[in-house]
Formats: C-alpha cells, structure tokens, sequence
C-alpha cells in the first residue's frame, strides 16, 4: 500500500468521525475501515483510491450544507467496500424509524458486495408544501465504480433539486437531465413519492418498481429508467393514503432474490411480505433468508392516525 492511500484513508476517518453526520457515521462504520489496507493489490489499490476521493467529497459537501442549515438527507446504500473475488459479504444499513408529522418513515438497505447502486433519501418539506415529506429511491445498475460515481451524482441533486422541484415529475426530469452521459452503458430506475400532511401523494416513476399499498401493487404508468432520453416526461399519479395506511418502496434485488433451485422471491411473495407490514429490516431481512444476489433497499411509509400524527408533530427530528 502507497503512502498516499494510507494518508487518505485515515483523512476520510477523520472526517466521518468529526462531521457528526448520519452520512458520516455510516461510512465510518463501514467496510472501507476494516479493509486490510496493507495487504491490497494495484488494482485494489486503484479502486480504493476512486472510493476515498469520493467519499471525501461527499463528506465535505454535507459538512458545508450542515453549516448553511441544510443537512443533506439522504442515504447512500449499500456502503463502500473494497470488491474482491472472494467478497461475498452482506451488510445491512438501517436508518432507525423516523416520524413526521403524519407518517412514520422506516428505512433499510443491504448491499450484497462490492460498490452498490441503490440510494434512497426522504427530505421534509418547507414553502408550498410544509410539512410534506419528498420521498425517492432509486438504483443504478452494476456495482463498480462508475456505479459509485452516478449514485453521488443523482444525490447530490436529489439535495440540491429537493426543495425547488418538488413535483416528483419535475425532479426526475432534471436527475435524468443531470445525469445523462455519465451512465456509460448503465441504467438507472428512480421513484419519486410526495407525502402531503393529510395522506395526499403524487408519485412519478422512471422505470422503478411501482409501491405497494396495503400489499397492492399499486397501478402506476411508467416512463423510462433515466439517463436514456434526454427529454423524456415522467407522468404522475395521484392517490391518498388513509390512517394507518401502509405503503412500501423498494428495489428489484428484493422481487429477483433467488433461492438455491433458481426460483425467484417474486411478486406474489411480495406482495404477501408487504401485506404483514413489516418493518423495513425484517423485509431486507427475507430477502437474504430466500437467497439475495442483489442490494436491496426497502422504505416503509405508514400513514399516522390524529392523535400520533400530533404527538410526531411535536417530537418529530429532522427525516
């Protein structure tokens, strides 16, 4: 290991623990840390190096909107590590449950290994819409590099984009503007959700698994993944989400988990899981229990009765 990499990664473990950021502290807790830097080949080296230039700059972004009062809020998933052939390591990351006033917002994801491509962010709202809630999950395909750097790009816009763009149509529209020619042969599936205080939601897809409310996938006309084309238009659709509704988003490594005969978790299951109402870690949870190949990601959205929804008001920290 060259000097110049055992110097960044103890800057970046610097930065993780003073920043006093969510953000921070999941990194610094993740496997970048415990990877045996002195036993790592040129090519390892070389990825090691991409990871910890951007994780520095995705650091020192939060820490300068932190200053401004502008935390960011969301989550990159699964985390760094190091992708080696014999990597087969799972981690869960799990966000523990957030009340808004409204809406109790439940939030997990696990990577299966290397650089992974799911993200997810659920940001409050302020203006017009005070006290909503933009909810957006995503995942970008592959699980190298390249995959690391689009996923900080779409969240660094999902940040920058959240509070003047918050028609979910609109806001896909500009990620998909952003993020055009930095794919590089990849896709990427994004879903944008508007949590309104009284239940109200507007929710637009590019390409992404519809939600399923109350164990019903719910019926969503969909566009293409972004970065396809450049002007594409991304439909919304308007539903409303009584008390105690149950809502859940996720990504596809949970419907295309395989078990060992090949046989997929699939929609039926799905639909089965999510109809018992689970909290985000146990869904994460079923999907390496039948044999998960894939990062998974999973956001749980219930709809809070009067009295809870007051008493979140109250109590309620930033999602």
């Amino acid at each position: 290991m060259t000097p110049r990499a055992a110097v960044l990664h103890k800057v970046i473990a610097c930065l993780a623990i003073t920043s006093g950021l969510q953000c921070g502290a999941v990194l610094s807790r993740t496997d970048v840390f415990r990877t045996n830097i002195t036993s790592l080949t040129p090519q390892e080296e070389g990825l090691f190096l991409a990871a910890s230039l951007a994780t520095i700059a995705l650091l020192l972004a939060i820490r300068v909107a932190s200053k401004f009062g502008a935390a960011s809020s969301s989550w990159v998933a699964p985390s760094f590590s190091i992708p080696t052939p014999d990597d087969n390591r799972r981690s869960l990351l799990h966000a523990a449950p957030t009340k808004s006033p409204g809406f109790a917002i439940d939030r997990a994801s696990m990577r299966s290994k290397g650089f992974g491509g799911d993200f997810f962010s659920a940001a409050p709202l302020k203006g017009q819409h005070e006290g909503g809630v933009l909810v957006v999950v995503g995942d970008v395909s592959g699980n190298g590099t390249r995959t690391a750097m689009a996923v900080f790009k779409l969240v660094q816009a999902i940040d920058a984009l959240a509070q003047k763009l918050s028609s979910p149509g609109d806001l896909l529209a500009q990620l998909n503007s952003r993020i055009q020619g930095h794919l590089q042969g990849e896709t990427a599936t994004c879903l944008a959700l508007r949590l309104a205080p009284r239940g109200r939601c507007t929710v637009a897809s590019a390409g992404h698994p519809s939600p399923i409310v109350n164990g019903h996938e719910l019926a969503l006309e969909s566009a293409l993944p972004l970065g396809i084309l450049p002007e594409q238009v991304y439909p919304e659709a308007h539903f409303t989400l009584g008390e105690d509704d149950f809502l859940a988003l996720y990504t596809n490594g949970l419907s295309e988990a395989r078990n060992h005969s090949g046989e997929l978790f699939g929609f039926g299951r799905l639909e089965t899981l999510f109809a018992s109402r689970p909290s985000a870690r146990e869904a994460s949870q079923k999907a390496i229990e039948f044999g998960q190949r894939d990062d998974v990601t999973v956001l749980t959205v219930t709809r809070l009765r009067t009295v809870e929804a007051h008493a979140a008001e109250s109590t309620s920290a930033p999602v």
